[in-house]
């Protein structure tokens, strides 16, 4: 093992969902070790002898980062690492591989939806013993060491053949929210046409979706996404958002809306008690609606803020309307309450969801 110099490299603020960059900002000198040392440092002794495993979505640089997460995982005392074939385990292979093998935990090579190559998003996260994504409690460690790391425990040994297919036998799988989806809908749009004969008209997801909100309501919801805003021109609308949430006890009238909750909402986990704070600046409005700003750790670079809309309607004239329509009277109290054009400059968003 061999112990190599660094020092310190700004932006390295880890969220749940890693670390998210530009792909030549990992490509840089010990920027992508630095992170993963600062790891390995978090996880200190319970690393020792351990089982990881290491995989990605295929991007580019994808393998390249492969050979320095293995050397470093050696030169810190990782027993063995479990790899996919070219450095290729989706995100829910991996989470089933960390459990099936009672691994430590796993770094798993992905920007999400992010688009990849030279010049687009590259990230890496950390899930731990449960296929889970890492607690807060660990990303924070993480960056207070990137902010002083100073050196990097590397193993002396050649890169490492990714191709040859070893032993990867798994139960318990876990499916991505996206791909659930489109199973259940599967089923669902199977049974619901069971008995409808060969040539007969089949019964579609608007008809079931329209039977069931005929029945249970129907809630409107979106997400808009302003990305690579400023940072400090986001930051300025969260301070001002929060003081809009001091000043607004249950009663406020915010626009046309009631409030009953505003506040600055934080989780704690009921298995193992941690708290995840800073979670998003949440209004919930009486007759249920709601409005929920955050910035999101997901960006490549500057901030992105999510804003999350959601409101119940049993009205069944309103049903077959667009999300954009259903919301758009409170979609419009959110972005004045945020005053987010004043202060990113954004005249619409990157994406709606």
């Amino acid at each position: 093992v061999t112990t190599l110099p660094t020092a310190p490299i700004e932006g390295q603020k880890t969220g749940t969902s890693g670390l998210r960059k530009k792909t030549d900002v990992f490509m840089g000198e010990n920027y992508l070790a630095n992170w993963v040392q600062s790891l390995f440092s978090t996880l200190g002794e319970d690393l020792k002898g351990s089982t990881m495993v290491l995989g990605g979505d295929g991007r580019y640089f994808n393998k390249e980062a492969a050979q320095v997460i293995l050397k470093l995982a050696a030169g810190n005392g990782v027993a063995k690492v479990l790899v996919g074939q070219n450095a290729i385990l989706a995100t829910p292979a991996a989470s089933a591989v960390i459990r099936t093998k009672k691994a430590f935990g796993g770094l798993i090579m992905s920007a999400s939806h992010n688009p990849g190559g030279p010049k687009e998003d590259w990230g890496i996260k950390f899930n731990y013993t449960g296929g889970e994504p890492a607690p807060e409690s660990i990303t924070d460690q993480i960056f207070g060491y990137t902010q002083s790391v100073t050196e990097l425990k590397m193993a002396e040994f050649d890169d490492v053949d990714l191709t040859t297919i070893g032993t990867t036998e798994l139960d318990g799988f876990t499916v991505e929210d996206g791909i659930w989806a489109v199973l259940a809908w599967l089923s669902i749009i199977a049974y619901k046409n069971k008995d409808v004969p060969d040539g007969g008209e089949l019964v579609t997801v608007k008809d079931i979706a329209m039977e069931h909100w005929a029945k249970y309501g129907r809630n409107f919801f979106s997400r808009y996404d302003y990305e690579n805003c400023a940072s400090e021109d986001a930051a300025k609308m969260v301070d001002h958002l929060k003081e809009v949430i001091a000043n607004s006890p249950p009663g406020t009238m915010i626009g046309d809306y009631e409030v009953a909750v505003a506040d600055d909402f934080c989780y704690t986990d009921p298995i193992d008690g941690s708290v995840a704070s800073g979670q998003g600046l949440r209004f919930v409005f009486a007759d249920g609606s709601r409005m929920i700003f955050r910035l999101s750790g997901t960006g490549s670079s500057g901030a992105t803020i999510r804003l999350y809309i959601e409101q119940y309607s049993d009205d069944v004239s309103t049903h077959g309307m667009d999300a954009q329509d259903g919301l758009a009277k409170l979609i419009a109290t959110a972005l004045e309450t945020s005053k987010l054009q004043e202060f990113t400059g954004r005249d619409g968003p990157t994406v709606i969801t």
